[in-house]
């Protein structure tokens, strides 16, 4: 996932530069999440299904936020785009319960 937020995060602008092109930005988060769809067929078979559903489930909102962007947003400015991107990458952070709970070996 780290990938498919670093895509996204792109389209920020830092430092003196210019944010890479929304779409752009867009697409490289977009493969990255659907790559890791694809990824959870691999998932052991221990693995509780309670995770593979909260994967899924997160990686599905954030395609259909950047998909929403993707179609009707333009932002007026760095707050708006900042606020848009941070709507896209919320519902990742429920992988970060996720991997927790795998981490300290609790399903």
């Amino acid at each position: 996932m780290d990938m498919a937020k670093r895509s996204l995060l792109a389209a920020a602008p830092g430092g003196r530069g210019e944010g890479a092109p929304l779409a752009e930005a867009l697409t490289g988060f977009e493969e990255h999440l659907l790559a890791a769809r694809r990824s959870l067929d691999g998932w052991p078979p221990s693995l509780a299904g309670s995770e593979r559903q909260t994967t899924a489930d997160a990686i599905e909102e954030s395609l259909r936020r950047a998909e929403a962007l993707r179609l009707n947003a333009s932002p007026g400015g760095y707050e708006e785009l900042y606020a848009l991107l941070g709507d896209a990458l919320d519902p990742l952070d429920a992988m970060d319960e996720v991997a927790e709970r795998l981490r300290h070996g609790s399903s």
